[in-house]
């Protein structure tokens, strides 16, 4: 374990960030539901702190390479220019007035 706890730490804030770059994303379809999760990733990184700082160092490293790498892609395909570069069209914006579908209807209609 990291006596510093400074590898928990660094690791939570990378997922807290890729939490933070991805928001857009996943309020797209349904912006009270989207707000929902960020709110449950937010607190899901400020408890992986206590609850991981007895894991292994190398556990954290992983983590913290795979959250970096992941944040410099989110980052990177946002871009305008990249994204018209590999085709990447913009979420669809929901339509006001209409019920957001659960995946219960969405099976039901299969």
């Amino acid at each position: 374990p990291d006596p510093y706890v400074i590898m928990p730490v660094l690791s939570a804030t990378t997922f807290l960030l890729m939490t933070e770059v991805g928001k857009d994303q996943m309020m797209a379809s349904d912006p009270a539901r989207g707000k929902t999760m960020v709110n449950v990733f937010r607190a899901l990184a400020v408890a992986m702190v206590p609850m991981t700082m007895n894991f292994n160092s190398a556990v954290f490293v992983y983590w913290t390479t795979n959250n970096s790498f992941s944040l410099l892609q989110s980052i990177l395909l946002k871009q305008p220019g990249v994204k018209k570069a590999f085709g990447i069209w913009d979420p669809p914006k929901p339509v006001p007035g209409q019920e957001p579908k659960n995946i219960f209807d969405e099976v039901k209609n299969l």
